[in-house]
């Protein structure tokens, strides 16, 4: 969702700051900005724990070019 900007399709089940991220978006998305994944992992990489995880990704956002 974030990678694609499509941030229309964020809900409360996704990131507990939803609102705020698709917000951001919103506006990166006005400004013809574009979303390029840093990194992605999830607390099962670090705890072991894969039952129930949390999901964690950073993001660069910059000009799009295409």
């Amino acid at each position: 969702v974030i990678e694609r900007g499509e941030w229309g399709k964020l809900c409360s089940r996704d990131a507990c700051g939803y609102l705020p991220i698709a917000g951001f978006l919103m506006e990166a998305a006005q400004r013809g900005l574009r979303a390029e994944r840093l990194a992605m992992c999830n607390s099962g990489d670090s705890a072991g724990d894969r039952a129930r995880v949390v999901g964690y990704g950073a993001w660069a956002f910059q000009p799009d070019s295409g």
